[in-house]
């Protein structure tokens, strides 16, 4: 279905305003929203300890795990 010019152009500008949005969400969700959170008693974790991608992940499980 074709939109005509002057809606193609308002769908446009939605589309990029909802680009905008999408990203600042994703930047929340994705984030560290523990940064905000500092109950008494909390030691902060070093992130740099983990690592969620994968391969390194797996070994290091797979030897926590023959150790038991």
């Amino acid at each position: 279905m074709q939109l005509e010019e002057d809606r193609l152009i308002e769908s446009e500008k939605y589309q990029e305003i909802v680009g905008q949005k999408l990203e600042l969400s994703d930047k929340v969700v994705n984030g560290d929203l523990l940064r905000f959170h500092n109950p008494e008693n909390f030691t902060p974790v070093d992130r740099s300890q983990y690592n969620y991608n994968g391969s390194e992940d797996d070994a290091f499980l797979e030897e926590e795990q023959s150790e038991q």
